[in-house]
Parts: structure tokens; C-alpha cells; sequence
């Protein structure tokens, strides 16, 4: 079976989907017969709108670090201006989604671009599709998307395939509204999607799976929540199958997590309390073995951390030990 992995629109033009690339070798190990393939089509869009403007391919140099001086000043201020129009542009496309789930209509370049995202998922002919969210703006192009992939697979036949969304933006949301809104996703993975993914993947039945909140008939069902795993457990995320060179850094920039979950857990306004579970640490020789390897593999010397929970003495010991021991 092929199962493919999605990172929707709306993030960041900067960033690279962690997600994905941790879902995808853990669900290989676990299931040595299954064919991971990641799609990223936020970085895809930013592309694509970039390409629509006018001054669209000279920020895409600029931002990409292939002409002029990206510290300079007066020059980010000058391309910001671009950048905001492709903002407003991405933003006018959510709307978009919006209107579409409410109404099934929206205007022409929306479901051109819908479109050719339900078409590049199908090409792959999965039997499995995932779609990550992360932040709230990816809500309704997720939505969108996953309404008009169904769609399209029960007019080939191929209605068997299924649709779920993890993220942690769902474990931030009413979760059973969000599938009566939109019957078109088979299921919703809640906290950390390692095992469920892979027991999706696996074909196991859906009342066995940790975490998953499906559809059985006409009925909602929840099940129990995930278990906390090990970091040790989980293998190094493997950025290998995104297109690297396309993002909006001057250099490549990759995300790392030296933790998961939270160890304070009081704030209630804060997601993290339900998308992970208990606050767990990597032993620092292990991740800067980790990010060595991104070095070595990609050149990368450059990292965003995306820890839920840092205490001031723990980057700096991952950081003077990876200057200490970095090739």
C-alpha cells in the first residue's frame, strides 16, 4: 500500500513540515511495506502565487539568497511589500476554502488550484491519505481539500481509500463538529500520530487504534487517547522526500525537537497540553548526532527549534555541544 502525507496551506513560506518527515520513517519501520510519500503543498501554493506576480520570481531570489543582500535593509523592506501581496493572495484563498465548504462554490482560481492538488494526491494512488494541521489557518484549506479528494475518489470508485487529519491543531479543536461539518474525513488522530498512523497503515481495526475519532456508519466513535512513547522509540525525521530548495530561506533551515510536550501543563490557553503527551528530553548527544546527520546530508547548519518547553540551560548545552562537535 502507499500512504501519502500532506501539509496543507496555510504556514509559513519558511517552514519545513517537521510532521511529516517524523510520521513518515516511524510508519517504514513499523510497517516495512508501505510506501511513505510526503506532499507539501503549502510551499507549493507560495510557489505558485509567486510565479502569478509580477515582481513574484525577484522575491523568490531574494528570499531564496540568489541575488541581493538579504540582511539588508532596505532591500527586506522593498521585497516585504511583494511578500505582502502573496499574504493578502493567500489569505483571499482561504476565504475561499471557507466559502466552499459552506456553499460548494467558490471562485475560478480556487478550485483550479483545489484541483490540481486533488490531482497531484491521486496521481500518487494512494491508499491512504494523511493530512497534517498544524496551525489554525490550515483549517479550512484542510477541510477543502479533504471534501473535494473524496469527492473525486468516490466518482473513480476508489471510496475505500481514507482520509484522516492529525495535527496538532486537533487536538485544539471540537474534533466530533469538525467531522459532522465535514463528512468527507473518514477519521481525526488526536495527540502525538506516530502509532496510529502506523496501525492505519497497517490495516488494523479502527476500534483498536489509540487516539483515532472516526465515523462507524452513521455514528461518531472515540476512542481511547494515545500512549505516551519514548523518544528513543521514535526514529529521526527524514526530510529527504521534501523539496528542500524551494523554501523562502537565504540558507537551509531545518526544525528540530530536543522535547515533546510540556512539563509546566497549567496554561489553558495552550494546545500543547493535548497534543503531546508528558514532557520528554532526547539525550543532547543523540540530537546533536541528529542534527549532525542534517548537516551532513543537507548541508543544513542552521535549525528552528520547536520545543513546546524550554528551560534556559537546555538549548544552550545542545548548542555548545554541537559547535563542540559538528564536522
Amino acid at each position: 500500500m502507499r500512504a501519502v502525507l500532506v501539509f496543507p496551506p496555510k504556514a509559513g513560506a519558511t517552514y519545513v513540515p517537521l510532521g511529516i518527515a517524523s510520521l513518515a520513517p516511524y510508519i517504514e519501520a513499523r510497517v516495512p511495506d508501505v510506501d511513505v510519500r510526503l506532499i507539501d503543498l503549502n510551499i507549493a501554493l507560495w510557489h505558485l502565487l509567486a510565479i502569478g506576480d509580477p515582481e513574484g520570481q525577484d522575491l523568490l531570489a531574494f528570499t531564496q539568497g540568489k541575488a541581493g543582500q538579504f540582511l539588508d535593509h532596505g532591500q527586506t523592506r522593498y521585497y516585504k511589500q511583494v511578500w505582502d501581496r502573496l499574504r493578502r493572495r493567500m489569505t483571499h484563498l482561504g476565504e475561499q476554502a471557507g466559502l466552499y465548504l459552506e456553499t460548494g462554490e467558490a471562485d475560478q482560481d480556487f478550485l483550479s488550484i483545489l484541483g490540481n492538488q486533488v490531482d497531484q494526491i491521486l496521481s500518487l494512488e494512494a491508499g491512504f491519505v494523511g493530512i497534517s494541521v498544524l496551525f489554525p489557518e490550515q483549517v479550512s484549506f484542510a477541510a477543502a481539500l479533504a471534501r473535494a479528494l473524496k469527492h473525486t475518489l468516490n466518482i473513480k470508485g476508489l471510496s475505500r481509500v481514507r482520509i484522516v487529519l492529525g495535527g496538532a491543531m486537533m487536538s485544539a479543536m471540537p474534533v466530533t463538529e469538525l467531522l459532522e461539518a465535514v463528512p468527507e474525513i473518514d477519521a481525526v488522530v488526536c495527540g502525538e500520530g506516530e502509532e496510529a498512523a502506523a496501525a492505519l497503515c497497517e490495516g488494523r481495526p479502527l476500534n483498536e487504534i489509540p487516539g483515532l475519532i472516526y465515523w462507524e456508519g452513521d455514528h461518531i466513535r472515540v476512542n481511547k487517547k494515545v500512549k505516551t512513547l519514548s523518544l528513543k522509540e521514535l526514529p529521526t525525521p527524514d526530510f529527504s522526500e521534501l523539496p528542500l530548495d524551494r523554501y523562502f530561506n537565504p540558507v537551509p533551515v531545518l526544525p528540530v525537537l530536543f522535547s515533546r510536550g510540556c512539563a509546566w501543563r497549567r496554561c489553558r490557553f495552550c494546545s500543547h497540553n493535548f497534543s503531546f503527551g508528558g514532557h520528554r528530553k532526547k539525550k543532547v548527544r543523540d540530537f546533536v548526532a541528529e542534527m549532525a546527520v542534517y548537516t551532513r546530508s543537507f548541508g543544513v547548519r542552521h535549525f528552528y527549534f520547536a520545543d513546546e518547553y524550554i528551560t534556559p540551560e537546555m538549548p544552550s548545552v545542545s548548542v555548545c555541544t554541537l559547535k563542540a562537535e559538528r564536522p
